[in-house]
């Protein structure tokens, strides 16, 4: 219908034309003519772009070659180099100390892994190298563009399973490194999940109740990484002994420290700006009404999993913080922003009791993790990357440039980390620094403008009508 009616339009103009053109004498018909005939071509080229397009001809003349080129690229740069990075900690991961030796063993690198195909790993063992390959998949999924969905998830099925075979054939020659099949069947899963996922979340979502979800996919990461260190190890059991086991401090210790409570309840709050930039200012009341009791029932069932009456308490006050007051103030972002700072702060100095002399610092990235049982590594990584990724989103949210508040978080990281070495039993490293500049890096890659979108109701004005503006 639309090329039907662009074919008329076109008939139509042909058949004014002349009639809109001053007359000529003679000594100006040679030349009028030319130009009659450059503008009736110009005409026609316009309207067949028009017809084969479907774009009207000034919409045409704007996309040019880079629409074009857009449509012929292959690859998305930024989730392309998000996959790449995330191989580049796979390798460094599944390699180091990278003490390289000539392994004696004469059945070779391949029979000695396949020796391994019954052997069974530990459950924290097994989900973490699950959990190691899920993001490459999901990016590179995510990354190739031209595709048809059936092909770009064979091809990263693909080469998730041979990066894995590849590791462990090499885990032979690396000392201290032990080779297992059982790696290959759960970096083959995450693979397997990863790529349905960024297959899937490729297309609009909609959630019951709350209706469509706005696609801003570094904004779904950071609530991942929040869900997946609150509900770790995802092992829920039918067992009322655990059920009353994480609901009795509740009821016998209801203990309230102040600064878990300010904790808790700020995390809230940041989780609430999350949901709002999801489903905007509206939704996200409701949104957050079910997200809170969502997750603490969705704690009560996991395994060791004990509620705490901060955690509880702070998310009841964010509730009606967020629906009764915050959500409706111009400055939230601000305000929440500046708490979440305090708490980055909390969490880096707590408990306060510094020590002499200094501990060496650590300058070796994700030590500790590589030193440290799987089960505390997933739970601690996934809480750094939520925390580091909140502080720079919160405060690009709130008005402040990414390059600048990466650089001023990553100093206060990096201030935080030092102090440590005063600090019995925490891990002072250079790991958390290098966490948040991976998160903005990855901020930036995927086009993530926190203040997109997101208007906010300003107070009545002198019509009794309610304006909107972006913050």
């Amino acid at each position: 219908m639309f090329k039907l009616a662009t074919c008329s339009k076109l008939i139509a103009k042909l058949c004014l034309k002349p009639c809109d053109c001053p007359k000529m004498d003679a000594s100006t018909e040679s030349s009028g003519s030319g130009e009659k005939s450059g503008q009736m071509s110009k005409l026609l080229e316009h309207s067949s772009n028009e017809l084969a397009t479907g774009l009207p001809a000034k919409a045409w003349s704007h996309t040019g070659s880079a629409g074009l080129g857009r449509q012929e690229q292959m690859v998305e740069p930024g989730t392309a180099v998000i996959a790449a990075g995330i191989v580049g900690i796979i390798v460094y991961g599944s390699l180091f100390p990278f003490h390289f030796w000539n392994n004696p063993d004469p059945a070779g690198p391949l029979r000695a892994l396949l020796a391994t195909w019954r052997t069974r790993p530990s459950r924290g063992d097994f989900i973490g190298n699950i959990l190691l390959y899920v993001p490459f998949a999901f990016f590179a999924v995510r990354s190739l563009v031209r595709l048809p969905a059936g092909a770009r998830f064979a091809l990263v099925l693909a080469a998730g399973c041979g990066i894995s075979v590849t590791m462990e054939l090499t885990q032979f020659y690396d000392s201290g490194r032990d080779s297992a099949m059982s790696d290959v069947y759960a970096n083959s899963a995450g693979t397997l999940l990863g790529a349905a996922a960024g297959t899937i979340f490729r297309r609009e979502l909609r959630l019951p109740v709350i209706g469509a979800v706005t696609k801003r996919p570094f904004v779904a990461l950071l609530v991942t990484c929040w869900l997946g260190y609150r509900l770790y190890p995802y092992a829920p059991v039918i067992d009322l002994h655990q059920y009353w086991s994480a609901l009795k401090p509740l009821v016998f210790s209801p203990k309230l420290p102040l600064l878990d409570l300010y904790r808790h309840a700020v995390i809230w709050l940041a989780l609430a700006l999350l949901l709002e930039s999801l489903f905007g200012i509206a939704r996200s009341r409701v949104t957050f009404l079910l997200f809170v009791p969502g997750l603490l029932l969705a704690r009560v069932p996991i395994t060791g999993t004990v509620l705490s009456p901060a955690e509880v308490v702070g998310g009841g006050m964010a509730l009606v913080l967020w629906i009764a007051l915050l959500s409706r103030a111009r400055g939230r972002a601000v305000l929440i922003a500046i708490l979440f700072t305090g708490v980055v702060v909390v969490q880096g100095l707590a408990p306060f009791e510094f020590t002499g002399p200094a501990r060496g610092f650590g300058w070796i990235p994700f030590l500790s993790f590589m030193e440290a049982s799987m089960d505390s590594g997933i739970g601690s990584f996934f809480e750094k990357a939520f925390t580091y990724g909140s502080l720079i989103w919160l405060a690009a949210r709130a008005g402040c440039p990414l390059g600048i508040a990466t650089a001023a978080g990553g100093a206060l990281v990096f201030c935080l980390r030092l102090a440590q070495v005063y600090l019995p039993g925490r891990s002072a490293e250079i790991t958390d620094l290098m966490i948040l500049l991976a998160v903005a890096a990855a901020m930036k890659l995927m086009a993530e403008n926190p203040s997109a979108g997101v208007s906010e109701i300003q107070p009545l004005q002198a019509t009794g009508q309610r304006a909107k503006a972006v913050v």
